[in-house]
């Protein structure tokens, strides 16, 4: 086909040659569009407006890029819905992210998605005001009457619940160790911090990055003021992946993704990183395998990889 009728065919995400390849297009533009949530302190954030993000996503994120030898730029959405920007833009000719990496757990609620290996681990702990004492390291029970906040994540309320909490949704006869006085989901991340630090909320339940260096950082608003009580709410570690367009066209993308993941894993600038965001290296094994409902990641899109058709053209 013709590169300039190729082009015109990918933009919004309309049509693509079937012989297309993601990572080809990606290396020949020199950029890698990279769907992230701004707000997530800690892992994809600035404190002042003007300034580059930061956090350490957008430090993974840039890390792979440079790996296959291209800038990254940043395609800011909200987090709930950066899965959709993997097959259409945020607005009429714009053209789609090519991968999304913004602390994203492997779900299968996400529509045409396929996943890398895990590139970091995490535990997910509970906050506290700096020194309240009503919140105590001794377990769950100093919960018991108190307004709890988490982020709007079906996956952090089944943990909150398998932990034995119970809060409003539930009847007061529904069998549990610890009931709340409430659980307050935010889907708002740029004021969970706050929430805490001014009671409106009297503990925060929390994935490590996204308090870590906010409790701890010494150019945070927040230090000195809220803190993290060491130990995980969840049985084992949490994970994030970075995820594709479930795709055959995305197939060699997702296989460097997972190569550099690799690679860079036991790197001493990855040490680096995940010390100056979590300010502890979490170890684990989990990966998008080990969830429910048949997710697919490089295995799955190889195979259709090698039965895809050369010189039609396809709808995306």
């Amino acid at each position: 086909m013709h590169e300039s009728l190729a082009t015109l065919l990918r933009k919004d995400g309309g049509y693509k040659p079937t012989d297309y390849d993601r990572l080809a297009d990606i290396q020949a533009r020199g950029v890698l569009r990279v769907a992230i949530e701004p707000a997530f302190k800690g892992l994809s954030f600035r404190m002042r407006p003007g300034e580059p993000l930061r956090g350490l996503d957008v430090e993974y994120a840039t890390a792979f890029a440079r790996a296959i030898g291209v800038k990254v730029e940043f395609i800011e959405h909200s987090w709930d819905q950066c899965v959709e920007l993997l097959h259409i833009g945020r607005s009429r000719g714009e053209p789609e992210a090519d991968v999304v990496w913004s602390a994203l757990p492997p779900s299968a609620s996400y529509h045409q998605v396929a996943y890398s290996e895990a590139y970091t681990y995490l535990h997910y702990m509970l906050a506290r005001r700096k020194g309240d004492q009503r919140i105590n390291i001794n377990g769950l029970a100093s919960l018991e009457g108190k307004v709890l906040g988490c982020i709007n994540d079906p996956a952090a309320f089944a943990t909150l619940e398998a932990a034995g909490l119970r809060w409003s949704k539930h009847s007061k006869a529904e069998r549990g160790t610890v009931r709340l006085a409430n659980l307050i989901g935010y889907t708002d991340q740029s004021i969970i911090h706050d929430a805490l630090a001014s009671g409106k909320v009297d503990a925060f339940a929390v994935d490590q990055p996204i308090f870590a260096w906010a409790c701890n950082g010494q150019d945070s608003p927040w230090h000195g003021r809220i803190e993290l009580l060491q130990g995980n709410l969840a049985a084992s570690p949490w994970y994030y992946v970075a995820a594709v367009a479930d795709d055959p066209s995305s197939y060699t993308l997702l296989r460097e993704i997972n190569q550099f993941i690799s690679e860079f894993r036991y790197t001493s600038e990855r040490q680096a990183l995940e010390q100056r965001w979590q300010f502890s290296v979490v170890e684990g094994n989990a990966g998008y395998q080990d969830e429910p409902g048949h997710l697919r990641g490089e295995a799955e899109l190889y195979q259709e990889y090698q039965q895809m058709g050369v010189g039609s053209v396809r709808e995306a």
